[in-house]
C-alpha cells in the first residue's frame, strides 16, 4: 500500500537538477513523514525486495499499476505503467534521478502529477538493485498533480 506525508525534509542534492540546473521540485513540496502520516502533498510507492512486481496503486484519483523489473543486463530498473484493466499506458521508463518520470509522457489515462526518485540520504550517484529497500534511502515519490 503507498504512504502519503509530508513532513521529512529531503534537503537538496547535486543528483536533483534539471538540465537548467535548477532542482526539479521546490523543496516545500518534497516532504515525507518517515512513519508513512497521511498528506495530501506525496504519495511513497512501495518497492519490494523482488527482481519484478506490480503494485497497484490510486494516483490523483486514478487507479495504475505499476510494474517494476530489474534489467540485469542494464543495471537499472525498468518501469511500466498499466491503467487498471491492464491496458499499457507507458513502457520502459528507466529510473533515474532527477527525472520527473511520467512528466514528459501525455498519454490518455496517465495521472497528472509528478514521478520521482529521490534519495533521503543523498548519497547515491546510481541507483542499484537493492537502493530502494533495506534502509538504503531511495524512494519512489509521486507528488499529487493539486501539489504541481
Amino acid at each position: 500500500m503507498a504512504e502519503y506525508g509530508n513532513n521529512y525534509d529531503f534537503g537538496e542534492s547535486p543528483f536533483y537538477k534539471d538540465d537548467d540546473g535548477l532542482p526539479p521540485l521546490q523543496q516545500s513540496r518534497l516532504n515525507l513523514n518517515t512513519d508513512g502520516v497521511a498528506s495530501a502533498d506525496v504519495v511513497v510507492i512501495p518497492f519490494q525486495n523482488l527482481p519484478s512486481f506490480t503494485e497497484e496503486v490510486t494516483l490523483d484519483e486514478v487507479i495504475v499499476r505499476l510494474k517494476f523489473s530489474w534489467n540485469s543486463a542494464g543495471s537499472c530498473w525498468i518501469l511500466d505503467v498499466l491503467d487498471s484493466s491492464g491496458n499499457m499506458l507507458l513502457s520502459g521508463v528507466t529510473l533515474l534521478f532527477g527525472v520527473d518520470l511520467m512528466g514528459k509522457y501525455h498519454t490518455s489515462g496517465l495521472p497528472g502529477g509528478n514521478l520521482f526518485v529521490v534519495d533521503k540520504n543523498m548519497n547515491h550517484t546510481v541507483i542499484g538493485k537493492d537502493d530502494f529497500i533495506n534502509g538504503r534511502g531511495l524512494l519512489l515519490v509521486y507528488v499529487l498533480r493539486s501539489s504541481s
